[in-house]
């Protein structure tokens, strides 16, 4: 009869929680970063936290230089953008902030510029609810239940309440019926240039697709491509002769998932080009990038302008659409395991 070791079992249970539970803490310390970030951005353009009105002098100046007069630290949103955060050690410390010097005079103010704190402030208004959430985390480690569905629990209590005041007035009220948005693209020149793919005039061939650069190039991202390549696959497909796909990994991290799950096979097999992290087409630096202005493009970064990543036309879209397009060998959207739909 073999004898049962309740030592060795306290140990294998011990070691296995103390797995979960460090799982919980990674998990809580970048969900809750996430959210720093997320009320830090949200706060720019607005008056929160009690900041003082833009000087006279100071709207007129934004008025002239065609800027909204009173929107606090908020022209290009260059500010907004440059804020994020960096996991320093797993499950123990983030860092959350902005690299941009005119952070460091609005966070801190100056002789002449009054303060208008958005990262300490920010991080005030999570902390309560980041302690409470790391607390019920390792409590659902611990229990043996599911850190994801205690994220979502989590999200979703973080946010109940959250409301308009009764007899709130808007400047402006938007419907949207979700079954009548389709696919869209930004025509060649300008992000802003949005077009339905099925208002394009005529099937529009191209001769690259690009999936990657820090927009594009996230785990998310690559569940994208390989989700389109695997069904493209499944019906006999490839990526179009005519066309080179380049799938560039935004980090060595999303590379190693890509491994882990399983992508690079559906890649390799697909026809794609696999591109090491690095910075790339986005900044027309390597492969992806046009060569000459009759070259047409599609793209999962975030930037068209004219020349930002070659002479060629560049036409912007999301990840399914540009898996898509590179097995048509044309702009279409993409349906699961359907026909593709073009122009």
């Amino acid at each position: 009869m073999r004898e049962f070791d309740l030592f060795g079992f306290a140990k294998f249970i011990e070691n296995e929680l103390g797995h979960s539970v460090e799982k919980a803490r990674e998990e809580a310390l970048e969900f809750g970063a996430r959210l720093i970030e997320a009320e830090a951005k949200r706060a720019i353009g607005q008056y929160l936290y009690d900041w003082p009105q833009l000087a006279p002098a100071t709207q007129a100046d934004r008025e002239h230089q065609g800027f909204p007069a009173n929107e606090p630290l908020l022209r290009t949103g260059a500010l907004r953008d440059s804020i994020g955060y960096t996991i320093i050690e797993k499950g123990v410390e983030a860092e959350i902030g902005s690299n941009d010097p005119i952070a460091v005079f609005q966070e801190l103010g100056t002789t002449t510029i009054p303060a208008r704190p958005f990262l300490s402030t920010a991080a005030a208004y999570w902390e309560k609810p980041i302690v409470a959430m790391t607390r019920e985390m390792v409590g659902a480690a611990v229990a043996g239940e599911s850190i994801e569905g205690e994220i979502l629990h989590i999200a979703h209590k973080a946010f109940a309440g959250l409301a308009s005041d009764a007899g709130a007035e808007y400047a402006q009220v938007i419907e949207l019926d979700a079954a009548e948005i389709t696919p869209m693209v930004a025509t060649p020149g300008d992000p802003g240039n949005g077009k339905y793919v099925r208002e394009l005039n005529t099937p529009v061939p191209i001769e690259i697709a690009y999936g990657g650069t820090c927009t594009a190039g996230k785990n998310e991202d690559m569940d994208m491509y390989a989700a389109v390549l695997a069904d493209a696959l499944r019906q006999g497909k490839r990526v179009s002769e005519s066309v080179k796909f380049y799938i560039q990994f935004g980090s060595q991290e999303t590379r190693d998932y890509c491994v882990r799950k399983g992508y690079l096979g559906v890649f390799h097999s697909s026809g794609v080009i696999v591109i090491e992290p690095s910075c790339g087409a986005c900044i027309n630096a390597g492969p992806g990038a046009t060569s000459s202005p009759t070259q047409v493009v599609i793209s999962a970064q975030n930037r068209n302008f004219p020349g930002r990543s070659g002479p060629g036309q560049m036409y912007l879209a999301s990840p399914y659409t540009v898996a898509a397009s590179a097995v048509a060998g044309y702009i279409v959207e993409y349906q699961p395991s359907e026909q593709l739909v073009s122009a």
